[in-house]
């Protein structure tokens, strides 16, 4: 996939000894789009030390690397994201219950884990989500906009619009009920 800030593509990775597949976060080639994916990378190992057993459905960092100036992030692989799952699976009709509550707990448990680090993810919403090969796991990515509870001041321009929780509409203070917000609206549109 490609993004205003990187792409994202699958590759082989040989050194894990069984060949499988992972997916390489490439950022464009310039110091601030770096300092955005160091910043990303310190988040995501902060939730992998927390996830020793990987049970917490948080995208999984394996690695990082530079080629030809390029900071780029190594993921396991996943299929799509669920924008694009739910319109391809369901013809646009929408999940069924049964599913929909299935990755409901999935994700809720993403966002407890992620919220026990102190950390709110800031931009919950269809495309930072991603349904595994079997769909029957479901991930939160993208944690570049990710905030430490601490760090958090008043603003309107966190969170994509349409999954953005009243308090950031309305410039208040916010904190880890603006993710649940933004689930919330995630999982009505699955539906």
């Amino acid at each position: 996939g490609r993004g205003v800030f990187s792409s994202v593509v699958k590759a082989r990775d040989t050194k894990d000894g069984r060949n499988s597949h992972v997916a390489i976060k490439v950022t464009r080639h310039n110091d601030m789009m770096k300092k955005a994916a160091e910043k990303e990378v310190s988040t995501l190992l902060r939730l992998n030390r927390a996830d020793k057993e990987h049970h917490k459905d948080v995208i999984r960092l394996l690695r990082t690397f530079e080629y030809r100036g390029h900071f780029c992030l190594v993921f396991e692989c996943m299929a799509d994201n669920m924008r694009v799952a739910v319109k391809k699976h369901t013809k646009g009709k929408g999940m069924t219950l049964r599913a929909l509550l299935k990755f409901a707990k999935q994700l809720l448990g993403a966002l407890e884990h992620i919220h026990s680090c102190e950390l709110i993810h800031a931009d919950i919403k269809p495309d930072n989500i991603l349904l595994s090969a079997d769909q029957n796991r479901a991930k939160i990515c993208d944690l570049g906009s990710a905030l430490d509870v601490s760090e958090v001041e008043a603003t309107p321009y966190v969170v994509s619009r349409y999954y953005r929780a009243p308090e950031i509409v309305l410039g208040m203070k916010f904190g880890t009920k603006a993710d649940v917000f933004a689930l919330g609206a995630t999982l009505y549109e699955f539906f």
